[in-house]
């Protein structure tokens, strides 16, 4: 195993929506067939991105077994139910569930703190406040720590115990570019970071020691890996990302047709399922894709301003996306229908949401927003 840097040369009222095209919510563009093609390989400046190959035993080791998902939501019953409200802090940006379901941890940006919440107790289980505001979050597959990303380019690691005690923070990499994102790969070998300096970087979790690092041709807004832990995509302030194909070394650029150039990605997540995958928007888009060979399968342009955050649950069944004017709302994207099935609006926040996670036993959706607030949604009884 390569462990030296390597450099890239390059809800209190829920509103259930029955066919949501009647209340003229969405439109749709076309379908649009393969939007990525072997020549799009990306060029960074006069140079072809190629990520220097990540030993294949990181990418292929076997994920951690998850717990089997409940059904979020009834099909023959679409109701869902706010169940509470957490509030502590200023400003969420980041919300994660622990493998087992019993914890949530939350980033704030606001007042710099990263909580661990027991949200069946309502209460706040462990906090420590980080040196500098936060703005990226991943938790380990086995629950047992969480890496974040914060303004001023640092990457760091926190132990949580079995009892949801954090750690004292590990610092592991600097001048990683401001407002690092952050994601961990589902087998949990490894972590990448994006930042708007353009640079995106690959760690090992083990050895905390980096294995490759380059830099984009956009500011990067965002990185996400697949389910299968092979590929690694960037997204930034325009409207393209860059899929990164781990193992092989090889790197191109794919464009999202129907996004406005200025159209900043700040959203993007695998289905857990590994077939899809899907992008939002600052302009009020929504992609879904097949994940596979990268081919659209939906857009989705919504008139209620732009996305923050989306999420998939884990039985693959739903997708999430909360807009920017507080709503969230879910729909079922595995169907091949124009318009997508739309199950559900969800209505309890006052002010933007920048965070949406599912717990892995399917059975809550936690929404966070720059109000300090985390709002709780479950199946109604």
């Amino acid at each position: 195993m390569a462990q030296s840097s390597s450099k890239l040369p390059v809800v209190v009222l829920v509103v259930v929506v029955l066919g949501c095209a009647a209340f003229g919510v969405y439109k749709f563009g076309p379908w649009f067939k393969p939007a990525a093609t072997p020549d799009d390989n990306i060029e960074i400046g006069a140079k072809v991105a190629a990520l220097a190959a990540i030993d294949k035993a990181i990418t292929s080791a076997a994920a951690v077994e998850r717990v089997k998902p409940a059904r979020f939501l009834d099909p023959a019953k679409p109701i869902v139910k706010e169940l509470a409200k957490l509030v502590e802090g200023d400003s969420i940006r980041e919300l994660a569930f622990t493998p087992d379901s019993k914890f949530l941890v939350s980033a704030d940006y606001g007042d710099m703190h990263l909580r661990v919440w027991d949200w069946r107790e309502r209460k706040v289980v462990s906090k420590q406040k980080h040196a500098h505001r936060l703005t990226g979050l991943a938790l380990a597959p086995d629950g047992r720590g969480a890496w974040t990303g914060d303004a001023y380019q640092n990457l760091y690691f926190w132990s949580i115990s079995d009892k949801g005690e954090l750690g004292k923070a590990e610092l592991v990499g600097e001048k990683l570019g401001g407002t690092l994102q952050v994601a961990i790969s589902p087998n949990g070998r490894m972590v990448a970071t994006s930042s708007y300096e353009q640079i995106v970087s690959v760690w090992d979790t083990q050895t905390r020691k980096q294995l490759a690092q380059g830099k984009g041709e956009a500011q990067m807004r965002l990185c996400a890996f697949s389910t299968d832990s092979a590929r690694l995509v960037v997204g930034s302030t325009t409207n393209f990302f860059v899929e990164y194909d781990l193992a092989a070394g090889k790197a191109r650029k794919v464009p999202m047709l129907g996004v406005r150039p200025d159209a900043d990605h700040v959203a993007a997540v695998f289905s857990p399922d590994g077939k899809h995958f899907s992008t939002g928007h600052t302009q009020p888009y929504v992609t879904v894709w097949d994940a596979g060979p990268m081919n659209y399968r939906h857009f989705l342009e919504c008139s209620m301003s732009g996305i923050c955050a989306v999420a998939y649950s884990p039985d693959s069944k739903w997708l999430a996306f909360a807009q920017g004017n507080g709503d969230i709302l879910l729909w079922d994207p595995n169907v091949k229908d124009n318009p997508p099935g739309c199950v559900a609006m969800l209505r309890g926040h006052e002010k933007f949401i920048k965070a949406l996670a599912f717990s892995p036993d399917g059975k809550v959706l936690a929404s966070g927003d720059e109000g300090g607030r985390i709002v709780l949604w479950a199946k109604a009884d």
